[in-house]
């Protein structure tokens, strides 16, 4: 907020369709943060990874239904075997046996939740994604920083609204004293580490080729592997593994894909320009 008010920033601007474009890219944003979070209830924070990593391909998908853009090889290709990640990832029970869960006594059905959230957290984001791209493409008063603020306010009325159903629906009773244990510093630390992120992700998004940042950021999943193997108890097993590496394939080979076709567009613009001049 500081740094948008420093820079004379509006805060809500645009016309009125930008306005509500806005809205809804904000809200998605948190609606997919806090879907992430709620799945960790539930399922292995390596799996959650993986699904909502699936984002990349859910938004090329989206882009070509959105704008019916021609869906290239390598969007063919990434889409199947995205969905064989996922399916290796979740192993249902109908055609894999039960494996070892490092979130103790929750019950299938809500294993199956925490599934369904993970990927509700990837579809939401590609959505925030595509949103993002149109109002930064559209409007050059519209500010990267102020999305980012936006999506922070979301954030802060989502989670004023949760303290109220605590407080006043469930009748939880907080202890002031909480917010000075160790844990309530860590968790703080964590959140500002999880801000910083956000603006290194939108950084590198405007100064990369979004296909190159996909490819680097699928790091992702082969960091929540390491740690997960190296800092508990759970294993993740070979079907684990194979649908992480699955799921990695599809963004190399959707992000390569994406890197030829703009190379061949800039050659064949260069290649016009070249002709323009030579005929005057």
């Amino acid at each position: 907020l500081s740094f948008v008010l420093n820079k004379h920033y509006t805060l809500l601007g645009g016309t009125i369709w930008q306005i509500c474009l806005q809205i809804i890219c904000s809200g998605t944003g948190a609606l997919g943060f806090v879907l992430f979070c709620l799945a960790v209830r539930y399922i292995e924070l390596s799996d959650i990874n993986t699904l909502s990593y699936t984002r990349v391909v859910w938004t090329v998908v989206l882009s070509v239904i959105v704008y019916r853009e021609r869906p290239s090889t390598g969007t063919l290709i990434a889409l199947p075997l995205t969905l064989l990640g996922v399916i290796f990832v979740t192993q249902p029970n109908f055609l894999f046996t039960s494996k070892p869960t490092l979130v103790k006594n929750i019950d299938d059905k809500f294993r199956i939740l925490g599934y369904a959230m993970a990927l509700g957290a990837a579809l939401t984001s590609a959505i925030n994604v595509l949103l993002f791209k149109q109002l930064i493409s559209t409007s050059t008063d519209i500010k990267t920083s102020v999305l980012n603020f936006q999506f922070a306010l979301a954030m802060l009325v989502i989670l004023i609204l949760n303290q109220f159903y605590k407080i006043f629906y469930i009748q939880l009773t907080i202890s002031w004293i909480s917010f000075l244990s160790w844990r309530f510093l860590l968790a703080a630390v964590v959140c500002v580490l999880t801000i910083s992120a956000g603006i290194f992700t939108q950084k590198s998004i405007k100064r990369e080729h979004p296909a190159v940042y996909s490819l680097l950021g699928s790091a992702d999943i082969i960091f929540a592997l390491l740690l997960q193997n190296i800092f508990t108890s759970v294993q993740s097993n070979f079907y684990a593994l194979i649908g992480s590496a699955l799921v990695i394939c599809s963004v190399v080979v959707l992000g390569i894909s994406r890197i030829i076709t703009e190379r061949n567009i800039q050659k064949k613009i260069k290649e016009n320009v070249n002709k323009n001049n030579e005929i005057c």
